[in-house]
Formats: C-alpha cells, sequence, structure tokens
C-alpha cells in the first residue's frame, strides 16, 4: 500500500502538477486579456456616446447655412459702404487739391 501510495504521488508530481499549473496560468492570462479587452470597449462606448448623431449634424448643417447668409448679406453690406468710402475719397481728393491750388496762386 506505501507503494502504491509513493507511485501515486510521484504520477501526480510529475503529470498532474504541471497540467494543473498550465491551466491555471492559461486562466491567469485569458483574465487579463478579458480585463483588457473590458477597459478598451469601455473606452470605445464613451467615445460613441461623445459623437454627435443625425439630429446634431443636421442642426449644425442649418446653423452653417444661417450663418452663411448672414456673411454673405454683410458682404453686401460692406461693398456699399466700400462705394461709398471711395467716393469720399474722391471728394476729399478734390478738395485738397482746391485747397493746395488756392495756396499758390
Amino acid at each position: 500500500m506505501i507503494v502504491d501510495f509513493d507511485f501515486w504521488l510521484r504520477i501526480l508530481q510529475v503529470f498532474v502538477l504541471p497540467v494543473l499549473i498550465y491551466f491555471i496560468r492559461a486562466i491567469a492570462t485569458i483574465k487579463d486579456r478579458t480585463a483588457a479587452n473590458e477597459s478598451r470597449l469601455t473606452y470605445i462606448e464613451q467615445s460613441i456616446k461623445a459623437t454627435p448623431d443625425v439630429k446634431s449634424f443636421h442642426d449644425l448643417a442649418i446653423s452653417i447655412e444661417r450663418l452663411r447668409g448672414e456673411v454673405q448679406t454683410n458682404n453686401e453690406r460692406l461693398s456699399g459702404y466700400g462705394n461709398a468710402m471711395s467716393r469720399l475719397d474722391r471728394i476729399v481728393t478734390r478738395q485738397e487739391n482746391h485747397l493746395l491750388n488756392i495756396k499758390e496762386k
């Protein structure tokens, strides 16, 4: 009986324990990978939640179109001011030339 017990202990040491250690390490590796995948998944979920949806893009497009209209209106107003300023510049130049001609006479 002692021989059998000693024999089975050696079998356990040589075959069963290394296999058991191998499976324990494999399970630990799987746990590490699972934890890494969970953190990556959490990051991706947060990124997806932060991205705008279709309604937000539509609202943004409408706002850009309104802004484009306002810019065009302002450009037209400014071009009108530019025409008025060029006329005013001509008038001031003529007055300066007239005043300079008076001093020379």
